[in-house]
C-alpha cells in the first residue's frame, strides 16, 4: 500500500477482499456444488443457498454488537477471517457435516468482516485527516469490489 496509509490498512485491505472473493465465489458455486455432490433437488439447494443468504446478510447486526461490546475491532476482523478461512476448508470435506459447519463458519465469519472491517479503517486515522481518511475508504470499498468480482470469475 502507499505509504499515506497507516500501519494496518494493508491487514484491513486483504482482509475484506478476501473474505469478499470467497464468499461470492462460494455464492456463485453452491447450487452447484449442492445439486451435483449432495444430490439435492433443485427445491431443497435453493431453500439452503436462500437461508445461508439470509444468515449471511443477517449476521452483521449480531457481529457488529459483539465487536463494539465484547471483543474490539481487531478480535472480530481476526474472528472474521479465520471464520471464512476454516469455513471454506470445511466445505471441501465433501460431507453435509461439512458443509454445514462450512456455511455456518462463512455466515458467521462475514458477519464479523463486514461491520468491523468499516470500523477499523475510521479507527486508524486522527480526526483531523478526514481527506485521507476518505481516500481509504474509497480504496477500501475498490478492493470488497474487486474481491468480490473476481471471486465468480475464477471460482466459476
Amino acid at each position: 500500500m502507499h505509504a499515506c496509509y497507516p500501519q494496518g490498512f494493508l491487514a484491513v485491505f486483504l482482509n475484506r477482499s478476501l473474505g469478499n472473493f470467497c464468499f461470492y465465489g462460494l455464492r456463485s458455486l453452491l447450487i452447484l456444488y449442492l445439486t451435483s455432490t449432495f444430490l439435492f433437488s433443485d427445491h431443497k439447494a435453493f431453500a439452503l443457498y436462500g437461508t445461508f443468504m439470509a444468515l449471511s446478510y443477517l449476521m452483521p447486526l449480531l457481529g457488529g454488537w459483539l465487536s463494539d461490546h465484547l471483543m474490539g475491532i481487531r478480535l472480530s476482523l481476526l474472528f472474521g477471517g479465520c471464520s471464512v478461512f476454516i469455513g471454506s476448508l470445511l466445505l471441501m470435506k465433501q460431507n453435509l457435516l461439512g458443509l454445514s459447519l462450512g456455511l455456518t463458519f462463512i455466515s458467521m465469519g462475514m458477519g464479523f468482516l463486514k461491520p468491523s472491517s468499516l470500523s477499523a479503517v475510521g479507527c486508524l486515522f486522527p480526526i483531523n485527516e478526514l481527506q485521507k481518511k476518505d481516500k481509504a475508504y474509497t480504496v477500501l470499498y475498490i478492493g470488497m469490489n474487486i474481491g468480490g468480482a473476481l471471486g465468480p470469475l475464477m471460482c466459476g
